[in-house]
């Protein structure tokens, strides 16, 4: 039987991994092994993993696990020194260890879909760029997100850094690629429970939650959370 994925999130993967192969200077994904691999995919996250697996092969990178879209070798691509912005992925709703103050240690899941995420504010040009998470001063604030969407399963960002003095430090290493890592800070409004007999432990899905800041980190949870 042939799954049918949304033929969005379809498009937005393949768009993604035509940027990456183009940034890497690879073969372009034809056509035809395109239609072949969403047809075979269970999921977008499935269809997700299948492209990556076939950018480390077509890379011939020996001994890689993932291959992101960016600047491998330098600072990001989508950085814009003038306006001080980059654009960045702040989740891919990766299973991780959480904790959770009215449920303890967890292990939690998002899903990053626009009918599970609350957009209103991380959209609204308010919300803040932190530096780790920290909310007890004012210095810790970067910038400010400027967009934010919701494509094929992740959360895309434009993030804008302070002119500030003591944030250069911070934006230089952006800049350069030397600091990749980013995080969202957000509250779960509702959560679906299900055992995973795979890992043996309970997985809680975020169905219905709110992002309300991106933070700059040195280790991002979610792995594949980094600037572009």
């Amino acid at each position: 039987m042939t799954i049918l994925l949304p033929i969005s999130g379809v498009r937005a993967l393949l768009a993604e991994d035509y940027d990456a192969r183009r940034a890497a200077g690879m073969p372009l994904l034809q056509f035809e092994e395109a239609g072949r691999l969403a047809r075979s995919s269970a999921s977008l996250r499935d269809l997700d993993a299948q492209l990556r697996t076939r950018r480390v092969m077509d890379h011939g990178a020996l001994g890689a696990v993932r291959f992101v879209p960016g600047n491998l070798a330098g600072g990001p691509l989508t950085v814009d020194l003038a306006a001080r912005t980059v654009e960045v992925i702040w989740s891919t709703g990766a299973l991780s260890r959480n904790f959770v103050q009215s449920l303890g240690w967890i292990m939690e899941e998002l899903d990053v879909t626009p009918a599970a995420v609350r957009m209103s504010w991380l959209s609204s040009g308010r919300a803040p760029v932190l530096d780790s998470h920290r909310r007890d001063g004012a210095a810790h604030v970067l910038g400010r997100v400027v967009a934010a969407r919701i494509s094929g399963g992740r959360g895309y960002a434009t993030l804008q850094f302070s002119t500030a003095a003591d944030v250069d430090p911070v934006w230089q290493r952006v800049a350069d690629g030397t600091l990749r890592g980013i995080s969202a800070g957000y509250r779960v409004h509702r959560y679906d429970t299900r055992f995973d007999p795979t890992i043996g432990d309970t997985i809680n899905r975020a169905v219905d939650w709110e992002p309300y800041e991106i933070s700059v980190v040195p280790v991002p949870i979610d792995e594949e959370a980094m600037t572009r």
